[in-house]
């Protein structure tokens, strides 16, 4: 009888091993998925950031430029505010 329940704890204590490893093997898989996951999401806003410094730099220089090269200068209205010639200003763009 004490062989038998010998042997039973033996094979208790095996499983009890397996069932832990597997565990650990699960958590293990578990952490690395989500460390790829956020290390997508981290790379990912990465990328926008660099977009918009990019964006940022590009909309600086374009306005530095504009200010450098022409300074006072102003943008011209859209073509159907403007003026036309031998045209009263109280008319211009009305279409009558």
């Amino acid at each position: 009888y004490e062989v038998r329940e010998y042997a039973l704890e033996k094979q208790r204590h095996k499983w009890e091993q397996f069932k832990a490893t597997k565990e650990w093997d699960m958590e293990h898989e578990r952490l690395r998925i989500e460390r790829r996951r956020v290390d997508g999401q981290r790379m990912l806003l990465v990328l926008k950031q660099k977009e918009f410094d990019l964006d940022l730099a590009e909309a600086y220089n374009n306005y530095s430029s504009s200010v450098d090269h022409h300074p006072g200068a102003q943008t011209p209205p859209p073509a159907g505010f403007q003026q036309q010639p031998g045209s009263s200003p109280s008319t211009t763009g009305h279409p009558n």
